[in-house]
């Protein structure tokens, strides 16, 4: 399934240390089984500046719509976020954008 998954680097307005910036990117591209794109860019949430990143590719086989959805929002808990974005296109489901 082709998934596209955006997140940020805030934790309450402010950034996170640049190695948990890493660990978090490390963990979300480990949902991955090929990559297309992986990219930082200047985003925003609730109208505060952040360094954010995108991730296009293909998911591992064994993780459906619902794994994914549990997995992201354990990352969401562990790193303080308030959000995930999750952009999901495949031949079983029609498009999905959610919030996580």
């Amino acid at each position: 399934m082709q998934i596209t998954i955006t997140i940020g680097q805030n934790v309450k307005n402010v950034p996170m240390s640049q190695k948990l910036w890493f660990n978090y990117k490390q963990k979300i591209l480990g949902l991955f089984s090929e990559l297309f794109v992986n990219a930082e860019y200047a985003g925003q949430w609730d109208g505060i500046d952040e360094v954010s990143n995108i991730f296009l590719g293909e998911t591992l086989p064994e993780y459906s719509l619902i794994d994914l959805e549990s997995i992201l929002g354990a990352l969401a808990a562990e790193y303080n976020q308030d959000a995930i974005g999750l952009l999901v296109n495949s031949r079983k489901t029609s498009l999905v954008f959610k919030a996580i």
